[in-house]
């Protein structure tokens, strides 16, 4: 209730009514007054004689704002007339019987201003008010006319008239805004019949999620005055997760008192002002709300009371990324809500649970021999960078069961990842988990934002500096970019909380995000945080880094050399270590084929038993293994091919003495390799890799000799697969029947190493030639992928980690000839984690698609770009132009360049349109004339499917290509997105090294320097390691 309203209290004539105003300002506002008495719609007809005895006659109340002139269901007879300021008509929605009583507040359905009148309705039907009325606005002056009034027999007739008309109209308004107003309403009482028929849905780790839409400001729960933003929008969409077992779900949303509306009603009060609404029965509600957070998180205690046995429910509530979109008007949020009767039914518990029976039996074999000194381990806080995965969650939870701090956990976005994931992450990081989401575009290159609604919840101020921190378009548009700004910007506050509570730092990354940082920070003066960084090195308070990947040991030994060869940090590589190398190049190898396979389904492709594939790092430790699975696939190696500078597929001997079981799980599979040259002319000749026997084809063999000893096409060596060993018989009879038909006469023979085959050596005349048979399942090996593009594969995966895939590459698929007039297709797998293989010939693509947009796109970026085009001659720019135009880009392009270059080529310059008087454009002018030369041979279309990657359309030079990038372009390890990625028996090996790097790193002094773990180990520590291996590969024993 507000204050009392000031009533008039002028003093009486004789005849008892008010003393006429005085001169001054009271008479200008008297003179006022009669000028609204006249504009009002009841008083229409009344002479200006009879209006200012009215205004003299009656009282005026003053209301400042928030005072109520009378209560809903209060008894009064008296008419009202606004003389200035606003009040407001008050109504409970619960009256229409629409609505549950108490699920939500009192709506306004109409205003009242200056000339307005209300309390008309009382005045006729004598019934108690209908609504209540409120001031709006402070000093609000109200004409009062009490019931006497209409003793004026002809005056009453008057304003009876008038009360008519003007109420139907008033009521036609008010019904249509009171309708309005219970549409506004309705999300909540649509949101629980929904939740109520979707309770067996729920779930306390993967949750029910559910949108509303609020366009009523009365109802907003996130924006206006004194609340979390303070912008009015248009409208709210506020995504809702609720996080529940269903049968609690149930019975918060089932009968008794109070109702589940009446609950959520509760929660969006509080979040809304701070305060539960007086309409709510208050012994049924209590509230809490977490300090420094705006409200934005609470725990809210909701006692409900069936057949006289009442309950306690909790709901925890976190909001997170709440924003407003000026250029849409909208305000939105993610609303995460954690419902639960018992601490053992929450989520909290939960997760818990599944976290504790992730099965890592290494990592559990090892966690029980380490030595357990939690006080000393709780001095060390970690930063740590990784995968998002189950046995992540599972080290994050061992880390914290040793004792260590989790200050950070960065989970490397790797496409989309499920809930259940993101829920045990949050657990076991200590609510410390964040991430990047991946924005992608048609026609724009992916950018990377923070991930507010899959990351932990963040303090109020935390979660407005990263949202600052990504409108940096230079931070946002480039994935290492996004990645080492959120790195630095963690690393900055866990350095201060070390130095204030007496701590040390470890760093555990995959990929060298935070090491990089710190170097360039350390050297650069002018950094803002220079000076807590280049202290922190200096005094030793960063214990050391883990390293995890080959990509992030390479940036160390870059900085390194790059700071002198001075190493400002220890590092404990596990980069290269002999359980990384066997163990992840064998889980890649089985998700890269599983994972691929689904998405080849998905686009109705051919899977890999009929793909040609190029295997680009095949040499290498995952590429290797990539192979073997292929050639499994394929029962052949006939369509699978390596591209690596290793003329030798990767292999680790595991002593079959000592560890037997292990050694026969992890064997790999004998598939030589034969690298080929340019020179050389590669004939392949098929055989089932199930048949151990071999079976040489001779009429084959010897029909590919005769044909090359033929052939005038140039090619100095042909090699030969499936053809070797011969039999001695046969091979004689072999070189007879190619000497009597070619005249070659045989005069060197060279065996391959690892008995691989046989190089010999044929001359005729002064004429030399060489045929290279090789064994059985040999896998062809290119220095350079060019050439297996040219002649028709189809897929290319890459393991390298290096960007060797270029724009050059690319072009080598698009001006291939088309098969039999159809679309050309080619697809682009990454087998690491990162997009390095692949980047170059993204930008490219993406490229292209800004200049078929026509986007504003400056000259000087289209001519660095087209500068990259000419100098690798891309098919569609062929013309008698491109050399002259390769000339003119070859260097900076600049105003004296120009000028020269019009000298040599005036017939060019004249076509371009580059006139003496128009110097200035000359750069745009060459640019357009470029950009249109492309338009004429290029066109691209970029598609998006969240559960493949990208896909990008062409016709280029009038065939029909298409390019399918899985998992969004390769700027994510793809095989995450669609399966669990790498299998739990595979990953709990190397993580479990990796933990023990940490230990080592709390437990050891160690002069800054890169270290491989493998070596840091005692032999008897890394022989319990094995020991552990070996024993879970064990075969199963009967009894």
């Amino acid at each position: 209730m507000g204050r009392c309203p000031n009533k008039d209290r002028r003093p009486l004539t004789a005849d008892g009514r008010r003393r006429s105003v005085v001169s001054g300002q009271t008479e200008r506002l008297a003179m006022l007054d009669i000028e609204i008495l006249k504009k009002a719609p009841i008083l229409c007809g009344l002479s200006s004689e009879q209006l200012e005895a009215m205004l003299v006659s009656n009282p005026i109340a003053t209301y400042q704002a928030g005072q109520v002139v009378f209560e809903e269901n209060s008894i009064g007879r008296e008419i009202y007339i606004v003389l200035q300021g606003q009040v407001a008509v008050q109504v409970d929605p619960a009256k229409l019987g629409t609505v549950e009583k108490g699920s939500t507040q009192t709506r306004i359905i109409r205003t009242f201003g200056p000339g307005e009148s209300f309390g008309e309705v009382a005045v006729i039907d004598k019934q108690p008010r209908e609504a209540a009325i409120v001031a709006t606005e402070d000093n609000t002056r109200l004409l009062v006319l009490p019931p006497h009034l209409f003793d004026n027999v002809l005056q009453a007739q008057v304003i009876m008239n008038n009360i008519t008309r003007d109420l139907s109209d008033k009521l036609r308004g008010s019904n249509t805004r009171l309708i309005e107003s219970m549409l506004s309403s309705y999300f909540l009482t649509a949101l629980v019949e929904q939740l109520t028929a979707q309770t067996q849905e729920c779930n306390p780790i993967i949750p029910l999620q559910k949108l509303i839409v609020i366009r009523s400001p009365e109802n907003f729960i996130l924006s206006g005055p004194n609340c979390l933003l303070p912008h009015l929008p248009e409208k709210e969409t506020i995504e809702i997760s609720f996080f529940s077992e269903p049968a609690i779900m149930q019975r918060l949303l089932g009968p008794g008192e109070p109702s589940g509306a009446v609950a959520f009603n509760a929660l969006f009060s509080i979040i809304r002002s701070g305060q539960i609404s007086e309409r709510i029965a208050e012994r049924s509600c209590r509230y809490e709300l977490q300090p420094a957070t705006d409200r934005r998180s609470g725990k809210l205690m909701v006692w409900k009371t069936i057949d006289d046995y009442t309950r306690p429910y909790t709901l925890e509530w976190q909001i997170k990324g709440a924003t407003y979109n000026p250029e849409t008007r909208a305000s939105s949020a993610a609303l995460f809500l954690y419902i639960y009767d018992d601490e053992a039914a929450s989520t909290r518990s939960r997760a818990g649970q599944i976290i504790a029976n992730i099965a890592m039996p290494v990592q559990k074999y090892i966690y029980d021999t380490l030595p357990c000194n939690p006080t000393a381990a709780s001095k060390f806080r970690v930063i740590i960078i990784h995968h998002r995965s189950h046995e992540t969650a599972r080290t994050l939870r061992t880390i914290q069961d040793l004792g260590y701090q989790i200050d950070t956990f960065i989970g490397i976005p790797y496409g989309d990842v499920n809930w259940d994931y993101i829920t045990m992450l949050d657990h076991a990081s200590n609510h410390n988990y964040m991430s990047l989401k991946l924005i992608t575009h048609p026609t724009q290159p992916t950018r990377y934002q923070f991930d507010f609604r899959q990351s932990s919840f963040l303090e109020t101020r935390t979660e407005k500096e990263i949202a600052a921190l990504y409108n940096n378009p230079a931070i946002s548009g480039d994935y290492l970019a996004a990645m080492q700004a959120l790195a630095e910007y963690r690393l900055a506050g866990a350095l201060q909380k070390c130095r204030e509570r007496g701590e040390r730092l470890i760093i555990y990354e995959d990929g060298g995000y935070i090491v990089a940082k710190i170097y360039e920070i350390y050297k650069n003066s002018q950094h803002p945080r220079h000076a807590l960084v280049k202290a922190a090195v200096d005094e030793g308070l960063i214990a050391g880094v883990v390293e995890v990947t080959v990509a992030g040991e390479r940036k160390n030994l870059q900085v390194i050399e790059e700071n002198n060869g001075q190493a400002l940090l220890p590092v404990l590589s596990n980069a290269r270590s002999d359980i990384k190398a066997v163990f992840e190049a064998m889980g890649v190898g089985e998700a890269v084929i599983h994972a691929s396979a689904t998405s080849f389904g998905r686009l109705g492709l051919p899977t890999f038993q009929t793909r040609r594939v190029a295997v680009i790092g095949g040499n290498g430790a995952i590429g290797t293994r990539v192979v073997e699975q292929l050639a499994a696939l394929h029962n052949s190696t006939a369509n699978v091919f390596a591209v690596d500078i290793s003329d030798r597929s990767f292999s680790l001997e595991i002593d079959p003495q000592t560890l037997p079981y292990a050694a026969t799980r992890l064997k790999y599979r004998r598939l030589p390799r034969y690298q080929v040259a340019e020179s050389c002319l590669p004939v392949i000749l098929d055989q089932p890799y199930s048949e151990r026997v071999f079976q040489p084809n001779l009429p084959a063999i010897g029909q590919a000799i005769q044909g090359f000893l033929a052939d005038s096409s140039g090619y100095a060596e042909l090699a030969l697969t499936s053809s070797y060993p011969l039999p001695e018989a046969d091979l004689q009879k072999l070189w007879h029947v190619v000497t009597q038909e070619s005249g070659y006469q045989q005069i060197e023979t060279m065996p391959l190493p690892d008995d691989g085959g046989m190089r010999y050596l044929l001359q005729k005349g002064d004429t030399q030639k060489t045929v290279t048979l090789l064994a059985a399942f040999t896998v062809l090996t290119f220095k350079n992928v060019s050439r297996p593009l040219r002649n028709g594969i189809d897929t290319v995966i890459g393991s390298t980690g290096y960007p060797i895939f270029s724009a050059k590459n690319l072009d080598d698929f698009l001006d291939r000839p088309n098969p039999s007039a159809r679309t050309d297709e080619l697809t682009l797998i990454s087998a690491s984690s990162k997009d390095y293989e692949f980047r170059q010939a993204i930008d490219f693509l993406n490229a292209l698609l800004r200049l078929e947009v026509d986007a504003a796109i400056p000259a000087e970026t289209r001519l660095g770009w087209f500068a990259n085009f000419y100098r690798d001659a891309l098919s569609f720019l062929a013309g008698e132009d491109f050399a002259a135009l390769k000339t003119l880009l070859a260097g900076p392009v600049t105003g004296e360049s120009l000028q020269n270059w019009v000298k040599v080529e005036p017939a060019l310059a004249q076509a371009i349109g580059l006139a003496a008087e128009q110097g200035a454009r000359w750069p745009t002018q060459v640019a357009d004339y470029i950009t249109q030369k492309i338009r004429q041979k290029v066109s691209i279309r970029k598609e998006i499917r969240p559960d493949i990657g990208s896909i990008y359309h062409l016709t280029v030079n009038g065939q029909a290509k298409r390019v399918v990038l899985l998992a969004d372009g390769l700027v994510v390890n793809f095989f995450a997105r669609h399966e669990k990625g790498v299998k739990t028996e595979y990953i709990d090996p190397i993580v479990t090294m990796q933990l023990l790097s940490l230990v080592k790193l709390a437990n050891t002094t160690i002069e800054p320097g890169l270290y491989k773990m493998d070596l840091e180990l005692r032999p008897e520590d890394l022989a319990v390691f094995w020991a552990a291996i070996d024993d879970y590969c064990r075969p199963l024993k009967f009894e």
